[in-house]
């Protein structure tokens, strides 16, 4: 596989390029080894797309350079590759069990909070994950994808997944997950069309 991939820089350019790793080629570019981003430090990836062939990236990677930055942003702005696992049942590993403290900010998960492994998102770790309808600490768990939560004002996007089936509002999953997505600007992404 290969990706193109489009950072923010500091400065607010774009940076557009291809890799067939983005965590590693990310790290390059926040070691400051590449030339064009390493005076425009820190750096953010906004978008990314994948591609079969190198030779298929590399097309695209010329076509987007072609775009105005206007262009640009409204690519990255609508830009929701996590809608494709909407109604697909996954499995999630969970690092942030029910009842467990966030690492580094002062809260309590009153559900459980995990990732899908080997997936990249658009920070260069894993997906995250929210559960919804489970009621005690798990380590692992499967579920249906019921609604992504797109993050306007950070690239972070999430999945939330409901397990046994059940079904949840936009409401009620936007009341589920206010905990941690109070800090952000969101719209939940769903196929729902009411109870």
């Amino acid at each position: 596989m290969h990706y193109l991939y489009i950072l923010l820089c500091s400065d607010k350019s774009y940076y557009t390029g291809i890799s067939n790793s983005i965590p590693r080629r990310l790290k390059d570019h926040r070691k400051g080894k590449v030339i064009f981003t390493s005076k425009r430090l820190p750096v953010r990836l906004d978008y990314f797309e994948k591609f079969n062939t190198k030779q298929e990236a590399a097309k695209r990677e010329r076509e987007i350079k072609g775009w105005s930055r206007k262009k640009k942003k409204t690519l990255i702005e609508e830009f929701t590759p996590l809608k494709t696992y909407l109604g697909k049942t996954i499995a999630v590993k969970i690092d942030r069990p029910l009842g467990s403290k966030h690492p580094e900010h002062d809260f309590i998960y009153p559900l459980n909070y995990g990732f899908i492994s080997e997936t990249i998102s658009s920070n260069a770790a894993p997906i995250d994950v929210y559960v919804l309808g489970v009621f005690k600490p798990v380590k692992m768990i499967n579920g249906k994808v019921i609604a992504v939560i797109k993050r306007k004002d950070d690239n972070t996007d999430k999945i939330v997944i409901a397990a046994n089936n059940k079904n949840y509002t936009n409401e009620q999953i936007q009341a589920l997950v206010e905990f941690q997505e109070r800090f952000f600007n969101t719209k939940i992404i769903s196929n729902h069309k009411g109870l």
